[in-house]
């Protein structure tokens, strides 16, 4: 999860970095095979160099 921790500290709204922190610890516990990595400044989990899913927080313009 430390590649992580650049990427969360960005997330402005406590409430939202700590889902996307929670469901990132998800993949990464349910998916241990998975190789998680920041790219596109995008956090994303590979396979062997196949890209698997990526996730990405976007703000409300409200």
């Amino acid at each position: 999860m430390e590649v992580f921790e650049q990427y969360l500290a960005k997330i402005d709204h406590v409430d939202h970095r700590n889902r996307v922190e929670e469901i990132l610890r998800w993949v990464c516990d349910t998916f241990p095979q998975l190789q998680p990595q920041i790219k596109w400044n995008t956090p994303m989990f590979t396979d062997r160099g196949t890209f698997i899913i990526g996730f990405s927080a976007a703000k409300s313009e409200q």
